[in-house]
């Protein structure tokens, strides 16, 4: 998968062209020619079924690897309202969030996972130097230290990248995720502005209600939230609102809203601003969690420290009493 701002860059670069009345296959040419790796080929690829009448959205669906489903299913919808622009852009303002989401995190976190391996290394270095272990006994106790970071990190990346999105395994992580603090909230935000942005882009489109909230509801991208929304389809086709339907579990603020968008007949630009609103709470809490992880790992490596160094003065005190 290429990263987010690639994405962003291509969609955007895209919607300018047709804004300006270039042809969608001189314009796919033109982004691919710009593009690289996986996402170049793949654009490639859907340049060429394109300009032999195949459906963009149709096109990029044979791609599952390189183009997610909310990608597929927004082309998908600007081409049948005579949007596409609209929906690119929105697209690219999508992968933007993505990619700052991204650089908050990875910026938050370097320094301190540096310390970490850092502290890793040295916690077990008294133990070297006072002949209670070997070189081997201390490459052990570093190890054994940065299992405790690589072997979940590999657990939960081998079930993002290896496994289906709706799979067992998968949808296990989404819930367990929702169980951390801090970042439950972060998910729950990010999944909800992907919900209101998906409505409101169907239900602009022309799509039934129901359809629209079906549709939103598989681009929540976790399956807890998702769960939490689905009661919302039901209650609708029973002659209810949408939001009865919502589960409790969801932001009171959230449900209120869409509440007041059903009974006004305005759902559409309500969506639309939940979907910013949540976007950028998604945002502010990523940011602190980006401030606060860091702190709790330098806590986590002084403990460890902390405890080696005891370990140590108790190792020296049982070999002089013997």
């Amino acid at each position: 998968m290429a990263k987010a701002k690639e994405y962003a860059m291509v969609y955007h670069n895209l919607a300018l062209m047709l804004e300006a009345g270039v042809p969608i296959v001189k314009s796919l040419r033109t982004v691919t020619s710009g593009s690289q790796g996986k996402l170049k080929k793949a654009f490639s690829a859907v340049t060429k079924d394109v300009s032999g009448g195949t459906s963009m959205a149709e096109a990029m669906g044979k791609h599952p690897k390189v183009f997610r489903p909310i990608d597929v299913t927004v082309v998908e919808v600007g081409e049948e309202s005579g949007g596409l622009p609209d929906s690119l852009n929105h697209l690219s303002q999508w992968y933007q969030l993505i990619a700052r989401l991204k650089r908050i995190m990875v910026s938050g976190l370097m320094l301190p996972v540096m310390i970490l391996h850092l502290g890793a290394f040295l916690s077990p270095v008294p133990f070297l130097i006072m002949g209670i272990v070997d070189l081997n006994g201390y490459l052990m106790k570093a190890i054994g230290t940065l299992a405790w970071l690589y072997v979940p990190a590999g657990v939960i990346l081998g079930i993002v990248y290896f496994t289906p999105n709706t799979g067992i395994l998968r949808r296990m992580l989404d819930y367990v995720i929702l169980r951390i603090p801090v970042l439950r909230r972060a998910v729950r935000h990010l999944s909800l502005s992907r919900y209101c942005q998906a409505f409101h882009l169907l239900i602009k489109a022309g799509v039934p209600a129901v359809q629209c909230a079906q549709k939103a509801t598989e681009m929540t991208g976790n399956a807890g939230i998702a769960d939490m929304l689905k009661g919302g389809i039901e209650s609708a086709r029973a002659g209810r609102l949408f939001s009865e339907g919502f589960s409790d579990k969801l932001p009171l603020d959230f449900r209120e809203s869409w509440q007041v968008g059903e009974e006004t007949g305005d759902l559409d630009d309500v969506a639309q601003r939940l979907a910013q609103n949540t976007a950028e709470k998604a945002e502010w809490t990523f940011e602190q969690l980006a401030f606060w992880l860091p702190r709790l790992i330098y806590f986590g490596v002084l403990a460890l420290m902390a405890i080696r160094v005891l370990q140590g003065y108790a190792a020296i005190g049982y070999s002089l009493s013997l």
